[in-house]
């Protein structure tokens, strides 16, 4: 099933957000059935990697990523815009997990994560993930993160870990269900 975060991503990668995925490299973590990254893909990434740290979601995603496949008006269009291309590879978060991921596909100029975190010790992995496969030259890269689920750890926390690995939040925002855009 779609997770709210998924839906909140989407919604602010479709409104606000397709100027910072089109021609970019892009990484959603712990994908689920991958969604955000199939958004991304439909919005001009040149690549996207779906990950996830359990075999059973990846086969999922595989799946997922194929039934999207194929965009009729894409194909049906004079001018065929190329084809962002979209794999699903294991990524158990981690520094040393995050190195050998690197060594395979580079570092990433967009990393997406959505309702992942659910425990305090989740974090700073999720962070080390992030601070190694980010771009960091040349502007740098754009880490969005979303969480609505219940989780054991407060935002605190995460802002706290993220803060240790040099990043500043820039566009902190809350709503809730019923209000309008952000």
């Amino acid at each position: 099933s779609v997770w709210r975060g998924s839906e909140i991503m989407c919604d602010y990668l479709i409104r606000h957000g397709v100027n910072r995925i089109r021609g970019r490299r892009v990484l959603e973590l712990g994908a689920g059935v991958g969604l955000c990254g199939i958004v991304a893909s439909k919005i001009g990434a040149s690549s996207v990697r779906l990950t996830d740290g359990d075999t059973s979601v990846l086969e999922n995603l595989r799946y997922n990523v194929a039934l999207n496949d194929n965009d009729e008006e894409a194909s049906s269009s004079s001018e065929k815009e190329p084809t962002t291309k979209v794999s699903c590879p294991q990524l158990i978060w981690g520094k040393q997990n995050a190195i050998d991921f690197e060594k395979e596909y580079g570092k990433q100029d967009v990393i997406l994560a959505t309702d992942c975190v659910y425990i305090t010790k989740s974090v700073k992995p999720l962070f080390e993930t992030v601070h190694q496969l980010l771009e960091h030259k040349e502007g740098g890269g754009v880490f969005l993160y979303v969480n609505t689920c219940a989780s054991q750890c407060p935002i605190e926390v995460v802002f706290d870990v993220a803060a240790e690995f040099g990043f500043i939040s820039t566009d902190t925002w809350f709503r809730c269900e019923d209000d309008a855009d952000p």
